[in-house]
Formats: C-alpha cells, structure tokens, sequence
C-alpha cells in the first residue's frame, strides 16, 4: 500500500461527521469514519469486497439485511460484512463514534440501497 495522507472521500454519497481515507489500492481500501450521535451510513452493499469493521471509540450497531441481524460494536470489537450483503452502521449512543473500515480484497464500490429504509 502507498502512504497515504488523511483524505476525505471524493464526492461522498451520504455525510456523517468524517470520513478519511487513510490507505487505498486497487485491491483494498482503509477508511477512518466518526459518527456523530444518532448519525448512520445509509444501507449499502460492496458486491466485490468484504468490510471488516472494528470500532474504535463509542458504540456502533451494524445492521444487516438477507438475513436480518444486529451487531453491536464497543472499543476493539470487530465485525466482518461479507461481500454482497447489504448493511448499515449507526451511532445508537450520545457520543461520538470511530471506527475503521477494511475493504478488500477485491474492487472496492459503494451501491446504495434506499429501499431498505434507515
């Protein structure tokens, strides 16, 4: 992986507190996101790569859709969303929430999913 600076996403599909990409290639990619309380990432799906989510600081639920189920996060606990399965992340708590997102391997893509509410 090439070092990489803390960038914003480029042209983000949905706005929470931060998002930085802290390392990116072809294959893969490392996002640092905060949440704000009660603020989510939308349902989505990345039908190539996988999201290994571990939470930082705060509290953070993944939800995820076909099958339904509910994942809660505290400091150092990780959580993998398979690749294809549509999912959500919320801050349920009164402070902020960090977590960092591993994506890959595989191509990396965002495809939203409206139609499955919040």
């Amino acid at each position: 992986m090439n070092a990489v600076s803390l960038e914003p996403l480029v042209k983000p599909l949905y706005t929470i507190k931060q998002s930085l990409i802290i390392a990116q290639t072809e294959q893969m990619r490392v996002i640092d996101q905060t949440l704000a309380p009660g603020e989510s990432v939308p349902w989505h799906l990345h039908p190539d790569s996988d999201d290994y989510i571990i939470c930082l600081r705060g509290q953070l639920e993944v939800r995820e859709g076909e099958p339904e189920s509910v994942t809660n996060l505290r400091p150092l606990e990780r959580h993998l969303v398979p690749r294809g399965r549509p999912h959500s992340t919320l801050n349920t708590s009164d402070q902020e929430c960090q977590f960092l997102i591993v994506q890959g391997p595989g191509r990396v893509a965002f495809r939203a999913r409206p139609e499955m509410g919040t």
